[in-house]
């Protein structure tokens, strides 16, 4: 039954006490009085339903709100995108460049692929390293199909074979030379010409080396080849040439590219890495922290500290989040690399997740001679490799 202003029983209501109200001659008054009172009510205009550019009763939330409505609030930030660092006036604009794929692998043996070892019980295995050459070549230590695989820009990839032993690291010198990290095995470095052929081996053990599975890196420089032992220290072990050196030496550090200074990192709680230089000198002392950079998520390790041959200091550092209760899985897990100038000030930073393979690598990372920061991510599908050139 309708009940609104303009129903059958409340139009003969208003007709019959128009009737006992006015007399015949008020006739005109009387139609102008049922007109005013029969129009239906005024809708209002839907300008004045609400100021511009808002809505009115709805929440913020409400499936019911229009799409062109503005959000009440801002959009979740997304994970870890890369963010600028501080600007100032009298320095350049220093924005965080994209991460770039220069290299893609699926997993085999053929011409462009790399290999995987996966035995029932025990490490698996995937490509354990990678260097890049003086051409510009990325080489990767493809241990599981017994090669060094090579992929020049431009051109198709082709292989070295590997000399009989268990490798984990590659180094090149500016002359093309390829250095192998055996340390596991004969404990020992082999030293092959550009085309793969054995010049020269070098045992690690000895002076300032008490056990070969305590080096942790292979580095290559301009008077020979250098180890790092347990992420500390650097020693000099071969000549260019690979003969083994007369008197090793050790430096408390990573050598930045004039010699002058000696680069060292430490995690400190919470969520901190802090960077010390010191001086390379006899008397280097106790050195100066030259940054501390603050991660998101608490840092699990240091996967590279290398500087340039700028000055600026590259940091790599693997973070993760677990949850508090066994068996302890990981919440959220990021690689954090970070560009320093010399002074240790921030210049660049960005993220990615590490690969999800499982697979054991023993260098994720490595600053290329072209500037580049490359680093190696290994999947269900294949290996792919990021490079970062800010």
């Amino acid at each position: 039954m309708m009940t609104s202003n303009g129903s059958p029983r409340h139009r003969s209501r208003t007709l019959a006490t128009a009737r006992r109200l006015l007399p015949a001659a008020g006739a005109i008054a009387l139609a102008l009085w049922l007109l005013l009172t029969l129009a239906p009510p005024k809708q209002p205009d839907s300008s004045e339903a609400a100021p511009s550019g808002t809505t009115a009763a709805l929440p913020a939330d409400s499936p019911a709100a229009p799409a062109s409505r503005a959000p009440s609030r801002p959009p979740a930030e997304p994970l870890r995108e890369p963010s600028a660092p501080e600007s100032h006036d009298d320095e350049p604009d220093q924005t965080t460049q994209a991460l770039q794929v220069v290299l893609r692998a699926s997993w085999g043996s053929g011409p462009g692929s790399l290999g995987t070892n996966e035995p029932p019980e025990g490490a698996q295995t995937g490509p354990m390293s990678f260097a890049q050459a003086p051409c510009g070549a990325l080489v990767v230590l493809d241990q599981a199909n017994n090669r060094l695989k090579l992929f020049p820009p431009g051109r198709s990839p082709h292989s070295l074979s590997l000399p009989p032993g268990w490798f984990e690291d590659v180094a090149l010198t500016n002359e093309g030379a390829i250095m192998l990290l055996d340390r596991l095995g004969e404990g020992r470095i082999v030293h092959l010409t550009p085309d793969g052929a054995l010049s020269a081996e070098t045992p690690l053990e000895g002076p300032l080396i008490a056990t070969a599975g305590g080096v942790t890196g292979l580095v290559t420089r301009p008077d020979g080849a250098w180890v790092e032992v347990e992420r500390r220290r650097m020693v000099h072990v071969a000549k260019p040439d690979g003969t083994p050196v007369e008197n090793r030496t050790m430096l408390p550090g990573r050598p930045t590219h004039d010699g002058l200074n000696l680069l060292s990192a430490a995690i400190e709680p919470p969520g901190v890495v802090a960077l010390f230089s010191k001086s390379a000198g006899p008397h280097n002392g106790a050195g100066r922290v030259l940054a501390r950079p603050a991660f998101e998520l608490p840092p699990l390790g240091i996967v590279l500290l290398e500087p340039d041959s700028t000055g600026r200091i590259f940091l790599v550092v693997h973070t993760a989040l677990f949850e508090s209760e066994a068996p302890f899985a990981v919440v959220r897990e990021m690689l954090e690399l970070v560009l320093l100038a010399a002074d240790g000030r921030e210049l660049a930073r960005t993220s990615l997740r590490p690969g999800e393979s499982g697979l054991e690598q023993f260098r994720k990372a490595r600053l290329g001679a072209d500037g580049t920061l490359y680093v190696l991510l290994c999947d269900e599908h294949g290996a792919t490799m990021m490079g970062w050139q800010p």
